[in-house]
């Protein structure tokens, strides 16, 4: 289990009982995730408020790769609060400073390891 622990800027990391393992750093500020996401892929995606960027890491910890700009613009973040993704792969990022929701659609041909992943599938059984 990942816990974003945000007042500390850490994810924490337990196994199924509940006993700590590990936990890392999500960054100096202005980082500051308000949400984490976990596909079906292993990795753990980040919802920074701080800095307007979808932030992406492996199972232990390791940074891995980022996007997003800061804007009012339809495409750009101002305020991640939280994220989902549907079956299809399109994310769904609701902005607390924008006051909205934006749905962003993977492009054709685009590389896998830039998408966050779909969800588990025994979730939606």
């Amino acid at each position: 289990m990942f816990v974003n622990d945000r007042s500390n800027k850490r994810i924490q990391v337990f196994d199924e009982n509940g006993t700590y393992l590990d936990e890392w750093s999500i960054g100096t500020a202005p980082a500051q995730i308000y949400t984490i996401y976990m596909g079906a892929d292993g990795n753990l995606w980040g919802g920074d408020y701080g800095t307007s960027r979808m932030v992406k890491w492996d199972a232990q910890g390791n940074f891995v790769y980022a996007w997003g700009t800061f804007g009012q613009h339809p495409g750009g973040l101002w305020g991640v609060h939280q994220i989902s993704v549907d079956q299809e792969g399109n994310v769904y990022v609701a902005e607390v400073n924008n006051g909205r929701v934006q749905k962003f659609r993977p492009r054709k041909g685009a590389n896998p390891a830039f998408l966050l992943g779909k969800p588990a599938y025994s979730a939606w059984q």
